[in-house]
């Protein structure tokens, strides 16, 4: 089941996404608006409830806050599952996880509005279709911030009693 945060993004990490998609190799930004009081509301009525002005809590805190993580997980997801090979977007949802290219994302600081610009985190996002770039990506991550990464000291699975949302029965 995905974090029920993140399916908020769902929208705006495709819009992203489709940026980073047609040009790939260059860095696409946007800014992150921080979550409303209804937004804050939303989460926290969730079971368990979720704060998502707290740091992130993924090693690293790449991401700065729970909203933050949220919007992240929501780009892997689209990417992973929606993407469709050629541009654009799927109808339906792969059968297997997208493993080809790599999508890099940044985090980086809080900035005021500019003009037409809201106020937000900044976020960046690359894409590269090239499998050895996507090598050398996942290279430059310090082993304690990747996942998936074995026997590394780093996060190597996801365990569900870890999460804070519930899983659908199945």
């Amino acid at each position: 089941m995905r974090d029920p945060v993140s399916e908020w993004f769902d929208a705006g990490a495709r819009q992203l996404l489709a940026r980073a998609y047609a040009h790939p190799g260059q860095w696409q930004t946007t800014r992150l608006a921080g979550p409303t009081a209804e937004h804050r509301r939303r989460a926290a009525s969730l079971l368990p409830p979720i704060d998502v002005d707290e740091p992130d809590p993924v090693p690293g805190r790449k991401a700065k806050t729970r909203w933050g993580r949220a919007f992240l997980r929501a780009l892997y997801y689209q990417h992973r599952w929606w993407a469709a090979s050629g541009g654009g977007w799927r109808k339906t949802r792969r059968t297997t996880i997208r493993k080809s290219g790599a999508l890099l994302v940044e985090f980086g600081p809080k900035r005021r509005a500019l003009g037409v610009i809201p106020a937000g985190l900044t976020v960046v996002v690359c894409f590269n279709p090239s499998n050895a770039d996507k090598a050398a990506a996942v290279a430059a991550i310090p082993t304690s911030q990747r996942w998936n990464v074995g026997s590394s000291p780093g996060p190597a699975s996801s365990d569900l009693a870890d999460r804070e949302w519930e899983a659908a029965p199945l």
